[in-house]
Parts: structure tokens; C-alpha cells; sequence
């Protein structure tokens, strides 16, 4: 099975503007993660520009990469989460796994948006406008 190449490489991740939270060693497998889901967003449309989108594509999965690399650690922490509490007659809610999927995804698409800023080549256009 041939994987995707990410979108941004260990040395860009490495000489560009991002937290450096992962080490070289699982660069790849978080990075290849985040361009799988660059390509999910966009419906596909994001391998068609790569060339064009370089470096805004390279800049949305380095940070995606370290999204979802924290968010994995974070997933067992968040699913026992207290989300609401009522201290009168002592009520709590708790975060569902999938509540805590939808805030990572709803995270990563705003990071790709930020990234693409004015998006030219409507990568994120789901055609409802």
C-alpha cells in the first residue's frame, strides 16, 4: 500500500512556524493523517493545486499534524470531561467521544480555512453559498 506524501515535509515542519510539538520519528505518521484530512475537507481538490498551494497547504497540515497528535492523547482525558454542572440538587454532563471528534474536526477545518485565506481555487466551496 502506497502512502500519500504529506503536505508538509519534516524539514519545512521543522524550519517553519509551528509549536514542533512532534519528533521526527512520527512526523510522518501525523502528517500523512493531516493530509488525508486536507484531502477529505476539500473534497479531493487540494491535491489538484498542490503545486499552486504549497506552502498554504504545507502550513494547514503541519498545524493539523500537531492538532491531531494532541488531540489523540487527549481523547481518553475529554471523553470523561465534565462539560456541565449544576451544584443545586448536583447534576453533571459529560463529553461524548464524538462530541470531542466534531470540536477536533471543527478545529482542523478552521486551521485549513485560516491557511487558504481567500481560498482562490474554492477548495472549501461544498456548493451552498
Amino acid at each position: 500500500m502506497e502512502f500519500p506524501v504529506p503536505y508538509c515535509s519534516f524539514d519545512t515542519y521543522t524550519n517553519g512556524p509551528f509549536l514542533h510539538l512532534l519528533k521526527e520519528e512520527e512526523y510522518d505518521t501525523w502528517a500523512v493523517k493531516a493530509s488525508r484530512l486536507i484531502d477529505r475537507l476539500t473534497v479531493g481538490r487540494a491535491s489538484r493545486h498542490k503545486d499552486a498551494l504549497a506552502s498554504e497547504l504545507a502550513y494547514a497540515c503541519g498545524q493539523i499534524a500537531e492538532v491531531l497528535q494532541s488531540s489523540q492523547a487527549g481523547k481518553i482525558a475529554a471523553v470523561k470531561g465534565v462539560t456541565a454542572f449544576s451544584n443545586d440538587g448536583y447534576s453533571e454532563s459529560y463529553a461524548s467521544s464524538r462530541d470531542f471528534q466534531e470540536a477536533i474536526n471543527r478545529t482542523c477545518y478552521g486551521i485549513l480555512e485560516e491557511a487558504l485565506g481567500s481560498d482562490p481555487y474554492g477548495l472549501l466551496y461544498t456548493g451552498v453559498i
